[in-house]
């Protein structure tokens, strides 16, 4: 993967069965790829691969956006109308239940996560200060910058991050 012309967002705790269009993007199930070009649909299998509550549970459907590309690291005003999307679709699910009279789900579960495609730093994806590995490492090997493929990353458009699939799936196939 390389810089590229697309982004993804994504709520990771959100599921739909159908596509639903919110603040002008329209959300899809992470199992739904039908009609993607190859190079998008390739980029939501490994993020949806990557996707996990704790430990070993991985979420099995999340809702997804394809996007333009948008430098996750940047001032990008289209991250200020991300930003009121996922505010928006944060005060819809906060409203009480009828019976129970408790959310659905809390402001703060409202995960808003957005990737773009990228050669990311080894060193970033790869720690090895006073680390170890349990499973065995797989992915391709550095480029003479100590770049791999992989994926910028805003959780909540406040908390960067560097991912690569490789290391994050650790070869699980997605069921």
């Amino acid at each position: 993967m390389t810089n590229s012309d697309f982004a993804v967002a994504i709520f990771p705790f959100l599921k739909t069965s159908s596509p639903v269009r919110i603040g002008g993007y329209n959300f899809r199930s992470t199992e739904d790829v039908e009609g993607l070009p190859p190079h998008q649909a390739t980029a939501i299998d490994e993020l949806a691969r990557m996707l996990f509550v704790q430990s070993d549970l991985r979420v099995k459907s999340a809702s997804y956006a394809i996007l333009p590309d948008i430098e996750v690291h940047s001032g990008d005003p289209r991250l200020r109308h991300l930003a009121h999307l996922r505010d928006v679709v944060a005060y819809l699910y906060a409203a009480p239940h009828d019976v129970l009279e408790t959310v659905f789900l809390s402001p703060e579960e409202i995960s808003l996560v957005l990737f773009t495609p990228s050669r990311v730093s080894a060193l970033l994806t790869r720690p090895e200060h006073h680390t170890e590995s349990v499973t065995p490492l797989s992915g391709p090997e550095p480029d003479k910058g100590d770049y791999v493929p992989g994926y910028n990353g805003l959780y909540n458009l406040r908390h960067a991050f560097w991912v690569e699939p490789a290391h994050a799936c650790m070869a699980r196939s997605r069921k």
